[in-house]
C-alpha cells in the first residue's frame, strides 16, 4: 500500500546537492558538459519517479493493478536510458560516465520490476524493487565521488549522501515489516530521518548562498525539497496510525515534489555558467 509509495527516487537528494554545487561556478568548477550530464539526469528522475510512483502502490495480490503500471514504467525506462546515454556520450568526465552505468543499473531494476509486473509475478516484482533500493544506494556511492564541491558544501553533500542511503535502507525494511512493534519502530526512524533530511536542505541552502553566482532560481527549488522531506515524514505518521488514505496522499505527494524539484532544477542549471 502507500508504505511501498515511498520506497521510490530518493537519490535525486544527492544529485540535488552535487548539481548546486555545479551552479555555484568558479575555477574549479564543472564543465558545461558536465552540467548538463547532471540535468539529463535530474530530468530522467523526475520522469522516471512519476511512473514509478503509481507502480508502486499496487498492492501484491491486485495483479491487474501492476498490468496497468507496468508498461508506463517500461516505456519510461527505455526513454530515460536514451536520454542519459545521450548525455553522457557528449561528457568526457571519467567519474560521471562510471555514475551513469550505475544509473543504468538502477533504470535494469526498474525495467525488471516493470516486466514481472506485466507478467503477474509479484514475488519478482518485488525482488526487482529491492534490487532498484540496493543499486539507488550504489549509483549515490558513486555519484558521490563526482562531486565538484569542497570544504563545508562538500561536507553537507555527504551528509545528504547518508541521509539517502538511510531512506532507502528504512523504507525497504518498513515494506518487510509484518508486526505493529516493526512498523511503529521503523515509521518512527523513517520519521527521525525525514526531519534530518529537511536539516540537511537548510544547511545547503545556508552554504550556497555565500557562493558567487548563484542564480535566483534556486531558492524555490529548496522550498520544494523541504516540502518533500515534510511529506515523507507525515507519510511515516500515518503509516504508523494506519491511515491508509493519508499514507499514500503524501507519499504521493512526497513523490511528486521531489519530481518537480528535480524539473526545476535541471531548469535553473541550465541557466548556469
Amino acid at each position: 500500500m502507500a508504505v511501498s509509495s515511498s520506497r521510490v527516487r530518493w537519490a535525486v537528494v544527492l544529485v540535488f546537492a552535487l548539481a548546486l554545487s555545479a551552479c555555484g561556478g568558479g575555477a574549479e568548477g564543472p564543465s558545461k558538459d558536465d552540467r548538463a550530464t547532471v540535468e539529463a539526469i535530474l530530468r530522467s528522475d523526475a520522469a522516471l519517479g512519476r511512473a514509478v510512483s503509481p507502480f508502486n502502490l499496487c498492492l501484491p495480490e491486485d495483479l491487474a493493478c501492476y498490468r496497468r503500471a507496468a508498461p508506463k514504467l517500461i516505456a519510461v525506462v527505455e526513454e530515460e536510458r536514451e536520454r542519459v546515454s545521450r548525455a553522457l556520450a557528449e561528457t568526457d568526465n571519467a567519474c560521471l560516465r562510471k555514475a551513469g552505468g550505475a544509473y543504468d543499473r538502477v533504470l535494469e531494476a526498474y525495467e525488471g520490476a516493470g516486466q514481472a509486473g506485466v507478467a503477474g509475478d509479484a514475488e519478482a516484482v518485488g525482488a526487482a524493487l529491492s534490487r532498484s533500493s540496493e543499486r539507488e544506494i550504489a549509483f549515490l556511492d558513486q555519484f558521490g565521488e563526482c562531486g565538484f564541491s569542497q570544504g563545508r558544501l562538500a561536507e553537507i553533500s555527504a551528509a545528504m549522501r547518508a541521509v539517502n542511503a538511510d531512506v532507502i535502507r528504512i523504507v525497504e525494511e518498513l515494506v518487510a515489516c509484518e508486526r505493529v512493534a516493526c512498523i511503529e519502530e521503523t515509521t518512527r526512524r523513517l520519521q527521525a530521518t525525514a526531519r534530518e533530511g529537511r536539516a540537511r536542505i537548510d544547511e545547503l541552502a545556508a552554504e550556497i548562498e555565500r557562493e558567487e553566482g548563484v542564480p535566483a532560481c534556486i531558492a524555490p527549488v529548496f522550498a520544494l525539497m523541504r516540502q518533500s522531506f515534510t511529506a515523507l515524514e507525515q507519510t511515516a505518521v500515518a503509516v504508523r496510525e494506519g491511515k491508509a488514505e493519508g499514507a499514500e496522499h503524501e507519499g504521493l505527494r512526497a513523490d511528486e515534489l521531489r519530481a518537480q524539484a528535480a524539473e526545476d532544477l535541471a531548469a535553473c542549471l541550465g541557466t548556469a555558467g
